[in-house]
């Protein structure tokens, strides 16, 4: 809630239908004193270099202004439902406003002017991160391969699309319109990438936690030998042949004895 907005007020502000493709235009999306947030994009304590929204902090909203978060609402279980802001008109996307800067940008739609929809965001059907086959050969399917989300929000302007057609919802992914569930009166969007990726580095094995080790041990020793090398010169213009002989002190005769 944008506590000093008009309130009953709606203005419509300019914003790109394809930011990789300026072709295509713009499109009139309304703004009001009430707005829809994803809700990652506030926290009550946030940690270091989150720049979205917390109290004392300013973000710009998505092609209009600069809010400012001053208070916040919970219920009776602790869950934030209101975000309480202030708003500077002469932030507005598009005039120029160069006064000050902000690290953070968030997306909104507008509360009474936008559409409900449903949601499928698929993930892979296999778990493999425990591994694809369970120990008795069967497959580890993800029980999360599928979450449906019914209360989606969505800006008025997808009412003039149809099934098939496809998009990318900020920072959630690339979606389309069912083709077999879509009604005219509710869409049902599939998501078909994600932004995010689910992937992660596969964990390291004792074999290999072990050669790391090794290796951070030879560098080391090699790092002992060059700064006692290095001392070496300038105490004396001494033959070097000596070294020689003193590098198998240090281990550096690692070949042997390794399969």
């Amino acid at each position: 809630v944008i506590d000093n907005y008009p309130e009953g007020q709606v203005e419509y502000l300019d914003a790109m239908v394809n930011m990789e493709n300026p072709d295509l235009g713009y499109e009139k999306v309304p703004f009001e004193r009430e707005l829809w947030i994803d809700r990652d994009d506030f926290m009550e304590e946030p940690p270091k270099k989150y720049f979205r929204l917390f109290p004392g902090n300013e973000v710009r909203l998505m092609n209009a202004y600069f809010v400012k978060c001053v208070d916040f609402e919970k219920d009776e279980n602790g869950k934030v439902t209101v975000v309480h802001c202030t708003y500077d008109p002469i932030t507005k996307n598009g005039t120029g406003f160069t006064g000050r800067k902000v690290k953070g940008t968030i997306h909104w739609v507008p509360v009474h002017h936008c559409k409900k929809v449903t949601a499928r965001l698929y993930e892979n059907l296999v778990d493999e991160e425990k591994g694809v086959y369970n120990e008795d050969g069967s497959l580890n399917l993800n029980p999360n391969s599928l979450t449906v989300i019914e209360d989606c929000y969505v800006e008025p302007a997808i009412e003039k699309y149809k099934p098939g057609d496809s998009f990318q919802f900020v920072r959630n992914g690339y979606f389309c319109i069912d083709t077999k569930d879509s009604t005219d009166d509710h869409f049902v969007f599939n998501r078909i990438v994600s932004l995010k990726s689910s992937f992660k580095l596969p964990k390291k094995s004792k074999l290999g936690d072990c050669l790391d080790n090794l290796l951070f041990c030879i560098r080391k020793q090699y790092l002992s030998i060059l700064l006692f090398y290095l001392l070496y010169l300038r105490s004396c213009a001494a033959e070097i042949k000596p070294w020689n002989k003193g590098c198998a002190r240090f281990g550096l005769e690692v070949n042997s004895g390794w399969n």
